[in-house]
């Protein structure tokens, strides 16, 4: 797949120029905070795109140009706290039965892309989340160029968003002093050009702890962000337990004796216990985990990207979510890929949809999933909160979706309940 190039008309929304001040006349207004405002007018300085003021008002000043979004409920630009944008090369794929399987044929996929359509490739994940009212993200890359790639769609297009570049690592036995190597040479060569970046140790079953280990003293020394995939499946518990199992059975089919596998007697979590204390974690997924578990999470600090369409895409077990929200774990959302989007998605990488999956299947109140997808991802990647704020002085960075205003029901929780679309502003 050749993914299209974005089109700068659909994703800068500003059409006021670079000077000035717009009124947008909205139907509701929502934040992480607990602001509930009906119909209302948002001020905005075009050219810095701060919020100025907030009316309680349907009547626009006519010293202001106003845009009508008085049929639609907007709230802060949405997180995407985990998702793999080069990934957008590839088409979405029919899940094939086992996730050792799916791996085998994503890693082929992926093996085919040239660079310069990895490239085109993040441009076109940037396209699809700007468009679905995502404005900050953590997007794994593989290459420099990737995670660069958010800088030059800025520059083409005009929209502003947040990509925190976390450079993805493997690397186990005799490879893991290079993935080491590889990862002072990637600070070494992009820190000064690539403002927010990280480093991902891949996960438990394909990286050394001595990767992870230096990963952490990298982190602490240049204030990088963290993150890994853990406790995905239970091939992977298998795998660190055990020594054995279809992941095992890959990796000696790659590396041969060189694979370094063997059995700890421990789950994932556990054998990762060390790195996990010693710096804050983005931790991808979190499947399969156990009270214990949860409750170290919680005591270190680290954050959860859970991926509600991506986790039935898989058929995994139930997620553990609200036992972690309860328990003090930072749960953010993510949407990992697009190669397990629904076919037919309207917004295959919308952050809203995955917060409609948990409010229809689950009953998770509105408001604790829009701290899920605002605030906690912006926690997550070490972001100001203030983006998850609609305030004078905050960004003026929001997304929006169609309600009708003369049912009785809470415009957000009709927007939950609804396919309509989200808007960016």
């Amino acid at each position: 797949m050749n993914p299209p190039l974005p089109d700068p008309s659909r994703s800068n929304p500003a059409p006021y120029g670079t000077a000035g001040v717009v009124a947008y006349r909205v139907g509701a207004v929502r934040d992480a905070f607990g602001l509930q405002l009906g119909p209302s007018l948002i001020l905005v300085d075009v050219g810095s795109r701060t919020i100025l003021d907030i009316l309680e008002i349907d009547t626009p000043p006519k010293d202001y140009p106003t845009i009508d979004y008085s049929n639609s409920v907007v709230w802060p630009a949405m997180v995407n706290a985990h998702t793999h944008l080069d990934l957008c090369a590839c088409d979405p794929q029919p899940y094939p039965g086992s996730f050792t399987a799916w791996l085998s044929q994503v890693l082929a996929s992926r093996g085919a892309v040239k660079a310069a359509q990895v490239t085109q490739a993040v441009a076109y994940g940037l396209d699809l989340s700007v468009n679905a009212g995502v404005g900050y993200m953590g997007d794994i890359a593989h290459t420099p160029e990737a995670c660069m790639a958010r800088w030059r769609f800025e520059k083409a297009t005009g929209t502003r968003i947040v990509k925190v570049g976390l450079f993805e690592i493997t690397g186990r036995g005799s490879r893991e002093r290079w993935a080491c190597q590889e990862m002072d040479r990637f600070i070494d060569e992009n820190t000064p050009h690539i403002p927010v970046i990280g480093l991902q140790p891949h996960a438990p079953y394909s990286t050394g702890l001595g990767v992870y280990k230096h990963a952490v003293a990298l982190a602490n020394t240049h204030g990088l962000h963290l993150s890994t995939h853990l406790a995905e499946t239970e091939e992977e518990i298998e795998f660190t337990r055990d020594g054995s199992g279809p992941l095992a059975d890959l990796l000696r089919s790659v590396r041969g004796d060189d694979a370094d596998i063997r059995a700890t007697g421990l789950d994932p979590i556990q054998v990762l216990a060390g790195p996990l204390a010693q710096a804050h974690w983005l931790l991808a997924h979190c499947n399969y985990v156990t009270d214990e578990n949860i409750a170290f999470l919680a005591k270190c600090g680290a954050s959860v990207a859970y991926c509600p369409m991506a986790h039935a895409y898989f058929h995994h077990k139930p997620h553990r979510y609200r036992d972690m929200l309860d328990a003090g774990v930072n749960v953010c959302l993510g949407t990992d890929s697009i190669v397990c989007a629904p076919p037919d998605s309207q917004q295959p990488l919308s952050i809203l949809d995955e917060m409609r999956l948990l409010y229809r299947r689950d009953g998770t109140p509105p408001d604790t999933l829009l701290q899920m997808a605002t605030l906690h991802g912006l926690r997550a990647l070490g972001l100001s909160e203030d983006f998850a704020r609609i305030a004078p002085g905050c960004p003026a960075q929001l997304a929006s979706a169609q309600f009708n205003a003369d049912l009785d029901t809470d415009p957000f929780e009709q927007v939950l309940r609804s396919d309509v679309p989200v808007s960016p502003i």
